[in-house]
């Protein structure tokens, strides 16, 4: 390989390094950006440049590196000795059989493939934006996120590294750009070294936890069941029941009133809400087939998907999976912790939490999330 012309010490260490690396092949500090970056002549005293096409590849973004550094130049990850086939799981393989969809009107699309789309293009390497130490970026992996593909099988995984991890479209520490419903900076992944949570960051779309038991809504909560995004509202006191109306002294004819308390609003990918529907009964289930409220068209919904239930005692409204086969979700408000297993959707594609250090809390949890077939039920 020719050498470039122009090469760039790094502020950190003086190590020479080639003009289109990012970060140092020695000590892995940022070489590219402001003062840290200083040019020089190619053959510097105490140095040579290393060729960047060697055997080792990097295991995190895939990028080729040369056998004797020590970082990988376009992400910053250590090189460890001996790496030089990176793994099926790497960020960016498009061997790997993970990724999303591409080309598809929905976010709610299998993010591997289906019915409502084809596997899209593979971009997701690098760390644009990343604000992770030295000492994080060569740190071993403390957990990480595995894609769910359409059949329930592991896909794409990201590796999460340090106390915090960062996920977007283009900034962050995993990127996964071929997602238009991923925010720049969606999500954040953080833990005290025993307990992980989960942070939107004011994303646009959100961020989804499945349920793992029943849970209680709040006013203003968005559900995710099948491909329906729906959104709970309670009613005001302007909008409960009146009691019968009458005109001039005569009742009106009509369907008999019912004591409605709540409704769900389908949110469509237009921003706006289209059916709406008022709940009234105690118990109302909705599935594709069977239920109080029906959504025959859904694929990804099955029979019997959900269940909502009123306490009008304690005035609450607790949401419950079915044991369908996709789930059901609730956005995230805020930050909320995660245990391992948990299942994340942000965007198209749908994360599984592995937890990998045996005594973290929540490691080994066995509890049942029901089937794990994800797509057409």
């Amino acid at each position: 390989m020719e050498s470039p012309d122009i090469a760039f010490a790094c502020a950190g260490c003086g190590t020479p390094n080639q003009s289109n690396a990012r970060f140092c092949q020695e000590c892995g500090c940022p070489v590219g950006q402001g003062d840290a970056r200083a040019s020089f002549p190619q053959r510097a005293p105490g140095g040579t440049v290393v060729d960047l096409e060697g055997p080792r590849s990097c295991p995190e973004c895939g990028v080729s590196n040369g056998k004797d550094l020590n970082f990988c130049v376009e992400c910053g990850t250590h090189l460890e000795v001996g790496a030089t086939v990176p793994p099926a799981d790497r960020v960016g393989d498009p061997d790997s059989g993970g990724g999303s969809l591409g080309g598809d009107s929905s976010p709610w699309a299998s993010s591997e493939q289906g019915p409502l789309g084809s596997p899209g293009p593979f971009v997701a390497k690098g760390r644009a934006g990343s604000s992770r130490t030295l000492a994080e970026v060569a740190a071993p992996a403390l957990a990480r996120l595995v894609t769910v593909q359409k059949d329930g099988t592991d896909g794409q995984a990201y590796s999460l590294r340090g106390r915090s991890t960062d996920l977007g479209r283009t900034e962050g520490d995993i990127l996964l750009g071929e997602d238009p419903y991923l925010s720049d900076r969606h999500a954040r992944f953080v833990t005290d070294g025993t307990r992980w949570r989960v942070r939107d960051l004011d994303s646009t779309n959100g961020v989804y936890l499945r349920l793992r038991q029943p849970t209680e809504l709040q006013d203003g909560d968005m559900i995710l069941l099948g491909q329906q995004v729906l959104r709970f509202e309670r009613l005001t006191q302007f909008e409960v029941p009146l009691g019968p109306a009458s005109r001039e002294g005569v009742l009106i004819f009509g369907t008999p009133e019912v004591p409605r308390v709540a409704r769900l609003a389908q949110y469509t990918t237009e921003g706006i809400h289209r059916n709406t529907f008022y709940l009234y009964r105690d118990e109302t289930m909705l599935g594709r087939e069977n239920g109080d409220m029906v959504f025959p068209d859904d694929p990804f919904m099955s029979r019997r998907h959900a269940e909502l239930r009123i306490d009008r005692t304690a005035q609450t409204f607790t949401l419950r999976d079915m044991g369908s086969s996709n789930g059901t979700s609730v956005r995230v408000r805020g930050e909320v912790s995660l245990v391992n297993g948990d299942h994340i959707r942000v965007g198209r594609h749908l994360l599984r939490l592995d937890v990998q250090l045996p005594d973290a809390e929540g490691a080994g949890d066995s509890r049942d999330l029901g089937p794990r077939k994800e797509g057409i039920v």
